[in-house]
């Protein structure tokens, strides 16, 4: 995800918009940034009074438990070969939870460190 702008470029268009140098459209082409982070920052200095970037949350799926990630484990060491959609429908049917590819991928792969494995392809020669 791209980084959030700068406090002093966000203050300097601010400024420029309440000191009336143009509509939000010209000074976002100005400062070369889109119109809505132009509405988007004199309203907060309206409204906060601060121009800086409230922090993003980042927090863990609420589908996966501590007994649901072990349930995936032991999954995959019973079955390895089993993709990510066979273990999404397993996990439903074990715990009455639908979750995305997405999701469940994130589980196997960043928490519990089991690496996508690259198996023989399916496609015959030609």
């Amino acid at each position: 995800m791209p980084r959030a702008y700068s406090v002093e470029l966000r203050a300097r268009v601010v400024a420029a918009y309440q000191a009336g140098e143009g509509s939000r459209a010209e000074i976002g082409r100005r400062f070369n940034v889109g119109e809505a982070s132009v509405n988007r920052w004199t309203s907060l200095a309206r409204k906060r009074g601060s121009l800086e970037p409230t922090k993003r949350a980042s927090r863990p799926s609420q589908l996966l438990t501590t007994e649901g990630l072990e349930f995936i484990r032991q999954t995959i060491e019973a079955l390895p070969d089993s993709t990510i959609l066979e273990l999404v429908a397993a996990y439903a049917e074990e715990f009455g939870v639908t979750m995305s590819r997405t999701t469940m991928s994130r589980a196997v792969n960043e928490t519990l460190g089991f690496t996508r494995k690259k198996g023989v392809s399916v496609r015959q020669p030609r």
